[in-house]
């Protein structure tokens, strides 16, 4: 799992010696972001909760960012309704690039990725399998 960014802050965030702001500005986040950091190095349960109780709040505006950014890659889908191939298959598994860059290298849509790849891994398949 990745580390967090605000691991190297760890210890100004808990201690308090430097104020919310001043951390945001060095960090490059808002306060509250800095605010909700120290929330969860202190207590991670009161962290979910608080996420939680965020996305049940803004639940509307997430589900339209989300759309918003899934439907950036159907103007390049052009495999759209095609066979998968096994190349295709091996990008999807194995592709260090991130979900637009891999959707437009390969034509597919974002959501199509994520769903080929549960597909296979919940198949079983491995990229060892796709190599000829």
């Amino acid at each position: 799992m990745r580390e967090s960014k605000y691991a190297p802050y760890k210890e100004k965030i808990l201690s308090g010696e430097v104020s919310l702001s001043e951390l945001a500005k060095i960090i490059g986040v808002s306060p509250e972001a800095v605010r909700m950091a120290r929330i969860k190095l202190q207590n991670p349960d009161k962290y979910r909760y608080a996420n939680r109780k965020w996305r049940i709040r803004n639940s509307r505006k997430e589900n339209a960012y989300n759309r918003a950014y899934r439907a950036k890659s159907k103007k390049q889908a052009e495999n759209f309704g095609e066979e998968w191939t096994d190349p295709q298959d091996l990008l999807v598994l194995t592709s260090p690039l991130k979900g637009l860059e891999l959707a437009k290298e390969i034509g597919r849509t974002l959501d199509a990725i994520y769903i080929r790849r549960h597909r296979l891994k919940s198949d079983g398949i491995k990229p060892e399998d796709l190599i000829p």
